[in-house]
């Protein structure tokens, strides 16, 4: 019989898998911490806990690793995570590169690979086989160590880019000729037989910092990611708001009602002037080099070094992003604001600018709340994918696979 959405019950089978996925995520976000601590900080009965680690323990997901000393009582046995029960492989797929690394069950990388010179437009077939290549030689090395892989979590490039990676986007040769084409998560685990997970990048990168962000675990975030377009992610009471496409449009806000004409048929989008290929292309008129030979190092420097034409266009580019901050922040209120992507030092420079310009324009009852932070991640984009993984494990405190992501992301199995 059909439960109607809002009156399923909990039987007792669903209470105990929600209480040992309460107690895994709390032992696995809490790093070390013992069975007494536990009871406190989720409100389980202390029976309930010593049931549930002993079961945990017996699994091989939870360890006891040495005793705490306490100033009344006996010193108490200090449980963890076991991270090399399991491994995932991250992959980070963008338009002309793809990198992927072996991560354990607590975001420790602990090998990589990449290559470079790909173009996801013009060459897929290439594309897929570097990427089928990375994946290959982690599994590779993985099987030499003994290390028990579950699982291939990709982040993707930005909608416009992805959606034929998700759709139908290779003829595959097989014995008796070309066979229908198949989708990026289909030729993955058509390959490997592991489950594989495919989100974006941006959403990949709102989970690393989700799980790893500086700012420890906050509730509600949005993370605004400059590259070849201008994307993002919302994270409300951690969880990645999917809409009904699997991302959100940040590069597509009007920001100049009588700006330029965006490849999207509106005018004045932020990513005509926040995009990477728009900030190389003013700053390099400005230096009078070839946008091409420009980095984000030099653009940064020749800012820092005070060059007033840069200076000028950098404040610029802060204040388009601003604008689209304000709007954000007076629709959703979160608690920070990520700026980041392929920016590497410009992050910083342009999240402290645009700190500047929200602190006039937000809300009254906002300023002096929301925090805007520059992020470059140099294990973030192959760790958050690798989340796709190890978010359900950390969400059900098992390693069977049984729980979805997130609506709206690309989801195989193997099997």
């Amino acid at each position: 019989m059909r439960k109607e959405r809002g009156y399923a019950g909990a039987n007792q089978l669903s209470l105990r898998r929600g209480n040992r996925s309460v107690v895994f995520r709390a032992v696995w976000t809490l790093k070390r911490i013992s069975r007494i601590e536990l009871a406190a900080k989720t409100g389980l009965h202390p029976g309930t806990i010593t049931h549930i680690v002993d079961e945990l323990i017996k699994e091989g997901l939870l360890k006891e690793s040495g005793i705490a000393e306490t100033s009344i009582g006996r010193p108490a046995l200090q449980l963890e995570i076991n991270p090399e029960l399991a491994y995932v492989v991250g992959v980070n797929l963008t338009r002309d590169s793809v990198s992927a690394a072996l991560i354990d069950l607590s975001g420790q990388v602990s090998q990589e690979v990449s290559f470079g010179g790909l173009q996801v437009r013009s060459d897929n077939k290439y594309l897929i086989n570097r990427l089928l290549q990375s994946i290959e030689i982690i599994l590779e090395d993985a099987s030499l160590a003994g290390r028990n892989v579950i699982g291939i979590g990709v982040g993707a490039p930005d909608r416009d880019c992805v959606t034929p990676l998700h759709k139908r986007l290779a003829s595959v040769s097989g014995p008796n000729g070309p066979h229908e084409e198949e989708t990026l998560g289909e030729i993955i685990i058509n390959r490997f037989e592991l489950p594989v997970v495919i989100d974006q990048n941006a959403n990949t990168l709102a989970l690393d910092l989700q799980y790893f962000g500086d700012l420890g675990s906050i509730s509600n975030f949005v993370f605004i990611r400059c590259g070849f377009g201008v994307g993002g992610s919302i994270v409300i009471n951690h969880e990645i708001y999917q809409g009904n496409q699997g991302s959100v449009e940040f590069g597509h806000l009007t920001v100049d009602t009588r700006g330029e004409t965006c490849r999207c048929g509106n005018t004045g989008c932020l990513e005509l002037y926040c995009s990477l290929p728009a900030i190389t292309g003013r700053v390099a008129a400005n230096l009078g080099v070839p946008a091409p030979s420009l980095t984000v190092e030099q653009i940064a420097a020749a800012y820092n070094d005070g060059h007033a034409a840069v200076v000028e266009t950098i404040r610029d580019v802060a204040k388009y992003l601003g604008c689209a901050a304000v709007n954000i922040v007076n629709s959703l209120a979160p608690e920070a604001v990520y700026l980041g992507g392929p920016l590497g030092p410009l992050a910083p420079i342009l999240a402290q600018l645009v700190q500047e310009y929200i602190e006039t324009r937000i809300y009254p009852t906002l300023r002096g709340r929301v925090q805007v932070i520059g992020v470059g991640q140099p294990v973030g984009q192959v760790r958050g994918a690798a989340m796709l993984i190890i978010r359900n494990i950390i969400n059900t405190g098992t390693l069977g696979f049984g729980a979805s992501p997130a609506a709206g992301s690309d989801t195989s199995k193997a099997g």
